[in-house]
């Protein structure tokens, strides 16, 4: 190869040099700097994506704990009552009354409420309700079946 390349004249050598000092550059180009130009300009659009996207969660966010403190009835309708108390009161007006059940305090926010063997339909129902009336929620449950049929043991903790 050497020997052929010697036998050209010095201007065939220039050009056939340039041409391969071109195609050196045109694959250094294509192979890393081409790609690496693409994925800098894919990045930076994601960039501007992910930022439009958690503009938009914060708005939703923002909005969101707006209508939560405006449809929050805990605040409007249970004045100095106590998570207790309310809770007791509901279980004592509802389809629960005669159930079973202990309610045990967990703090100042919290009740824990255990039902041997309830309904569970009257069970959702009254969870629906408490949440309806007094915003009270479920921060934990343990719901097992029992034997009958809509009928469960389950291990509440209120909030």
């Amino acid at each position: 190869m050497i020997q052929w390349f010697n036998q050209l004249n010095g201007r065939e050598r220039y050009i056939l040099i340039a041409g391969a000092m071109l195609s050196l550059i045109l694959l250094v180009y294509v192979l890393a700097w081409q790609p690496f130009i693409t994925s800098k300009q894919d990045v930076e659009s994601s960039i501007i994506a992910q930022q439009a996207t958690l503009a938009w969660m914060r708005q939703t966010a923002a909005e969101i704990q707006q209508l939560r403190q405006q449809a929050n009835p805990k605040t409007s309708t249970t004045g100095n009552q106590s998570l207790l108390s309310m809770i007791d009161t509901a279980l004592n007006q509802g389809a629960l009354a005669k159930v079973p059940k202990r309610i045990e305090p967990q703090g100042e926010d919290s009740v824990r409420v255990n039902f041997d063997e309830v309904n569970f339909t009257a069970l959702n129902q009254w969870l629906a309700d408490l949440y309806n009336r007094y915003g009270i929620q479920v921060a934990t449950s343990t719901i097992e079946r029992q034997r009958s049929a809509d009928r469960v043991k389950a291990r509440l903790l209120l909030y």
